[in-house]
C-alpha cells in the first residue's frame, strides 16, 4: 500500500461556502481522476474506485449543523462524480482520537514496524509515538504496557495487539493557538487611548495591523522571551500533576525508551529551524536552543536571513516556544532526552494520518 498523489486547496472546507465547496471537491475530484487514469494507463474502471472524504479539526470546530450543511455539498459532488460513493458515511469529520491513531498508524506502518516479520513469528520492534500538530489541533499517540484508563484504543495488527492512547487537543494547531495568542496579548495590553499594542512574541522591527471589535489595531514586536512565555504557557493550560498533561487532561506516563515522530506541523517548524531530515532524535533543549538564536534576531535581518513567507517568518518564535513547553511540560518529557525526529517522508511517502485512514478503510486496520 503507498500514497500515489497529494493535492491540497486552501482555504479549509469548514471555511468555505456551498458555490467554493463545489469548485474545491471538483478540483480534488478531477486530480483523482486524472491521476488514477495516468498510473492505470487509462485501464482503470473509476465506477469501481471508492471515493473517500474524512474532514479533521477545522471542521470539528464549527457546529454539527454547519458540518451537515456543508457534508450534503459535498456528499452531492462526489455522487455525481464517476467513483464509486456506496455510503454517506464514506464523507465525514473523523474525531480527533481517530485522526491521531490514523498518524501513528502511517508512521509506523511506513517504518516497517507494524508489518509481520517473516523471519519471526511476531514483530517485536516497540512502535513509535506520533505527535501530529494540525491547524487547529494537536494530537498525541502512542502504545503503552502501562494501564490506560482513558483515551483508550485497541489495535490488533497482523497477530499483534496493541493498547494505545489517543487524544485530540482542540485548539492547539499552530493556527488555532496563534489566534488565541493574539486575543491573549490584545485582551492584556488593550487601551483606551491607543491602538498600539506591544507583542512580546514577533521578532524586534515587526509590526502589522490586526483587527480586533471592529477596530484597526497596530502590532509592533518588542521581543520579551519571559513574557512570551508566560501567554504560552497561559494558553496551554499546563498540569502538573502526574498522569495529566494540558488542559487537565489525563495522560498515561510516556515509556521511557519511547522514540516519537514529530508529523504534519511539527516538520515545518523543525524543517525551519534546521533540525529535520537529519535522521537524528532531537530533544527540548535542542528546540530550545534554536528557538533562543532566532527570537535574539531583528525582523529586518530575519527577512535577508530565511527564504520564508512572511506570514509564517512572523511566528516561528513563539512555534519554537510553544513546541518546547507542549513537549516539556505538556506531556512531561525530560528536556534533555533525544526523544522525538521530525521526517518530512519515511521510504519515499508523506507522513500525515491519511495512509492510515485508507488502511482502516480497506479492512487493514482491524480496531
Amino acid at each position: 500500500m503507498t500514497e500515489m498523489g497529494r493535492n491540497t486547496t486552501k482555504p479549509g472546507i469548514h471555511e468555505q461556502d456551498e458555490k467554493e465547496l463545489e469548485t474545491t471537491m471538483n478540483i480534488l475530484i478531477d486530480y483523482c481522476k486524472n491521476r488514477i487514469i495516468e498510473l492505470s494507463n487509462n485501464k482503470s474502471n473509476l465506477s469501481e474506485v471508492n471515493f473517500y472524504l474524512k474532514a479533521t479539526a477545522g471542521m470539528r470546530s464549527i457546529s454539527e449543523e454547519e458540518q451537515n450543511k456543508k457534508l450534503d455539498v459535498i456528499r452531492n459532488v462526489i455522487k455525481k462524480s464517476p467513483f464509486k460513493f456506496s455510503n454517506d458515511d464514506w464523507a465525514k469529520v473523523i474525531n480527533g482520537s481517530e485522526e491521531g491513531l490514523f498518524g501513528w498508524m502511517t508512521s509506523n506502518y511506513l517504518n516497517k514496524i507494524l508489518l509481520k516479520n517473516e523471519e519471526e513469528e511476531k514483530q517485536i520492534d516497540m512502535p513509535y509515538g506520533s505527535i501530529d500538530l494540525g491547524g487547529y489541533s494537536l494530537e498525541l499517540t502512542f502504545s503503552t504496557n502501562e494501564t490506560i484508563k482513558e483515551h483508550y484504543i485497541n489495535l490488533s495488527f497482523t497477530e499483534v495487539d496493541y493498547d494505545i492512547y489517543s487524544y485530540s487537543f482542540h485548539d492547539y494547531g499552530q493556527t488555532r493557538f496563534y489566534e488565541i495568542l493574539m486575543e491573549s496579548i490584545f485582551n492584556s495590553s488593550k487601551s483606551e487611548n491607543s491602538t498600539i499594542i506591544i507583542n512580546p512574541c514577533y521578532l524586534d522591527g515587526y509590526s502589522e495591523t490586526y483587527e480586533f471589535e471592529n477596530i484597526n489595531y497596530t502590532f509592533i514586536g518588542k521581543t520579551n522571551v519571559s513574557q512570551c512565555q508566560d501567554y504560552i504557557k497561559s494558553i496551554l493550560k499546563i498540569n502538573e500533576e502526574n498522569e495529566k498533561s494540558m488542559n487537565n487532561v489525563y495522560q498515561p506516563k510516556i515509556p521511557e525508551d519511547l522514540k516519537i515522530y514529530g508529523i504534519s506541523g511539527l516538520y515545518w517548524i523543525a524543517n525551519f529551524y534546521n533540525i529535520s531530515d537529519d535522521d537524528k532524535f532531537h530533544s527540548g533543549l535542542d528546540i530550545l536552543n534554536v528557538t533562543e538564536q532566532f527570537c535574539k534576531k531583528k525582523w529586518e535581518d530575519a527577512i535577508k536571513e530565511y527564504n520564508a513567507d512572511r506570514e509564517f517568518l512572523k511566528r516561528y518564535c513563539f512555534l519554537g516556544y510553544y513546541v518546547y513547553y507542549m513537549l516539556v511540560e505538556g506531556f512531561k518529557i525530560d528536556k534533555s532526552k533525544e526523544i522525538i525526529t521530525f521526517p518530512a517522508k519515511i521510504e519515499g511517502i508523506e507522513t500525515g494520518w491519511t495512509l492510515g485512514a485508507m488502511s482502516y478503510e480497506i479492512g487493514l486496520l482491524p480496531l
